[in-house]
């Protein structure tokens, strides 16, 4: 269909065709197919597969169902026309386009989240598949599938303070990250502290991390309880002028200051110069 059109488009505006006879003849021919589809063609989410597992939240089994943007698990006893039901859902870490022929059993290797150490798994959205994290809502991570070859774990001989079980450095869209090998049992990542207790929560440290765009930022160890982040370094020291919980380190084409987050404060001043690196021995020698 679309490729004849393209070529009545084009005789349309040659003037050789009227675009209403153009229309009228592809309708005539839609239509046909579309009656047809009516009849014959299964109504995909509609379709159910049993499996094993039970739900989290009332115990009756799950169904693998099929949505716009792939499988996904869901309560056998919900009822569209029931608000009553039970709502349940959850990922598929499999995910496969034909539902026939979900194994549960055949699985691949598991990406993780750099983000939150959570299983990855395979999506459709409106530009075709990509890697999403299923802490979703709370963690929003996503990976295209063109991104390249996924890099090996790399295991550690560092033990993880939660469980005590060997860490593992494994790599993901923003760079390597170093978590638990014992993922999802234990879900403890490695994080980047710089030092500083969280100005919001008072209770987590603040962590160096990595936007999708590649910048860095800060936030709160504690998130997703604690939302807290900054796109400046903070600084555990209190606002002269303003009374602001913490200050922010910038970097300014004039040079690098210490400043005020509150916008509505104008508080600033200069950044100390970083300390100079050790003399080596070869520039002792000489001088």
């Amino acid at each position: 269909y679309t490729a004849r059109l393209e070529e009545e488009l084009d005789e349309i505006e040659e003037g050789k065709e009227k675009w209403q006879d153009a229309m009228s003849d592809f309708w005539k021919k839609f239509q046909k197919d579309l009656k047809y589809a009516e009849k014959h063609m299964e109504n995909i989410k509609r379709m159910e597969k049993p499996t094993d597992e039970k739900c989290e939240k009332c115990g009756a089994p799950l169904v693998i169902k099929w949505g716009k943007h792939g499988s996904f698990y869901a309560c056998s006893t919900y009822d569209k026309e029931d608000p009553n039901t039970c709502t349940f859902t959850k990922e598929n870490p499999i995910n496969l386009p034909d539902l026939d022929s979900a194994d549960m059993q055949g699985t691949t290797q598991e990406e993780y989240c750099e983000n939150c150490g959570r299983i990855m798994v395979l999506k459709r959205g409106r530009f075709g598949q990509f890697m999403a994290c299923t802490g979703y809502p709370d963690c929003k991570t996503t990976r295209r599938l063109d991104q390249g070859k996924k890099v090996p774990d790399i295991p550690l001989d560092e033990l993880c303070p939660k469980c005590g079980r060997n860490m593992m450095i494994r790599h993901g869209r923003y760079g390597e990250f170093t978590t638990c090998s014992g993922y999802p049992d234990c879900k403890y990542v490695k994080q980047n502290f710089i030092g500083v207790k969280c100005p919001e929560c008072k209770d987590g440290e603040l962590v160096e991390k990595r936007a999708r765009k590649g910048n860095t930022f800060y936030g709160c160890g504690n998130y997703p309880k604690c939302k807290f982040t900054s796109a400046h370094k903070p600084i555990p020291e209190k606002c002269p002028s303003c009374g602001s919980e913490y200050l922010v380190e910038k970097n300014l084409k004039a040079g690098p200051v210490i400043a005020c987050p509150n916008k509505e404060c104008d508080y600033e001043r200069a950044a100390p110069p970083p300390p100079e690196p050790p003399a080596t021995s070869a520039q002792t020698a000489s001088s």
